[in-house]
């Protein structure tokens, strides 16, 4: 009996050891008791770029209403309340980056050398290239100085207007080239893949196809005259006169203007050089001030027009504080004075003249450049044209 009674406890634990093995039994853990939950999903904030910031500021002027703007741009009506809410804000902060999104926290910059001719790493990006060098940086303040001399006004413009020239053809498409340095020894370079051409809807004058003439005498030019009334607000542009080349499809061209306010203008321009023949990529708007407005409508109309400028200036047509004789302040742009005091320098008999490039030995005065270009290269004082459009 006794080992019967062992049998059915040896059995018994055998069966429990065999149980145990088959179906492991674990510790309840405190996440088995916890409730699963989905995970809220993170909410990006939207940043509008400087730029984007003063053309809603300038579009509300015009009255166009918030909430589409705040459509078009992906932002709550609440952020284009308190954007307006700010205007003055926004309006002062003429030295940051036009392409920064968030001014308050910047993100770190890569250290670039000081001889550095351009920020063109994210300028290549946005298709706007901004001089921001130290040399540019002293040249726009002595040209914006009231105490300037006439003088030094107009050696300082044109050398600023090189500066642009220059810069514009080297942003333009280049190849590697292979040329000879003597009769037995050759050397690995670049040059131009299209041959610059130089098209000026400059209103006054031509002192930026005067530079373009000394840098390249042997390339085509050709102008663009424009009807435009900049206090319009719904106006329609005319072209007056031109006068282009033959076909333009093998060439980079430059617009050249010295100060680019008007949209409409710009893209008329670009339209009638798209028309004879020029490539969209190759167009390069040079410009020693611009407009935000001008590369807003210039990109969305046109995404692969280049713009090269000194500097992007949102200022341009607000009224600058001129005191008159009678103590009363006409009412006049930054720009518009700013091209008055241009002509007066380039028009004055006074004036001695810096010529770029030129070295002479006589003891009289040098001729002035700006003068000679402007009767010999302005397109309008030529006896055969081009080609008349």
């Amino acid at each position: 009996m006794q080992d019967i009674d062992q049998f059915f406890v040896r059995d018994h634990q055998d069966a429990m050891t065999l149980k145990s093995e088959s179906f492991p039994v674990s510790a309840p853990s405190p996440s088995d008791h916890m409730l699963v939950t989905p995970q809220a999903p993170i909410k990006n904030s939207r940043y509008l770029r400087e730029i984007d910031r003063r053309i809603i500021l300038s579009r509300i002027e015009r009255g166009e209403k918030q909430a589409a703007l705040a459509k078009e741009y992906q932002v709550s009506r609440a952020a284009i309340c308190n954007l307006k809410k700010h205007r003055d804000e926004v309006m002062s902060r003429t030295d940051e980056n036009p392409l920064a999104k968030h001014p308050k926290k910047p993100r770190p910059r890569v250290p670039q050398p000081r001889n550095s001719r351009s920020t063109r790493d994210s300028d290549d990006e946005s298709g706007v290239h901004e001089l921001k060098t130290r040399s540019m940086a002293l040249l726009l303040t002595t040209l914006r100085n009231k105490n300037t001399s006439l003088i030094e006004f107009r050696r300082c413009a044109e050398r600023i207007l090189r500066l642009l020239v220059e810069e514009a053809l080297a942003i333009a498409p280049i190849k590697k080239v292979e040329v000879w340095m003597n009769d037995d020894e050759k050397m690995k370079g670049f040059g131009m893949e299209q041959p610059p051409c130089a098209i000026s809807m400059e209103q006054n004058g031509c002192p930026l196809l005067d530079i373009f003439h000394l840098v390249e005498p042997e390339q085509p030019t050709g102008y663009v005259r424009i009807d435009a009334n900049e206090e319009e607000a719904a106006r329609r542009i005319t072209i007056l006169d031109a006068h282009l080349p033959a076909s333009l499809n093998n060439h980079s061209v430059l617009i050249f203007d010295v100060a680019s306010t008007c949209p409409k203008a710009v893209l008329t321009v670009i339209q009638r050089l798209l028309s004879r023949g020029a490539v969209a990529k190759s167009i390069f708007l040079v410009t020693l001030f611009v407009y935000p407005d001008v590369i807003a409508m210039v990109h969305t109309n046109h995404p692969t027009v280049q713009i090269v400028t000194a500097q992007i200036d949102p200022t341009l047509l607000q009224p600058a504080k001129v005191a008159a004789a009678d103590g009363n302040a006409p009412r006049i742009s930054r720009l518009a004075l700013f091209l008055r005091r241009l002509a007066d320098a380039y028009h004055s008999n006074d004036a001695t003249a810096y010529r770029v490039g030129d070295a002479t030995d006589s003891s009289e005065p040098p001729q002035s450049t700006a003068s000679v270009a402007i009767h010999d290269h302005d397109p309008r004082n030529w006896e055969t044209p081009i080609s008349e459009v």
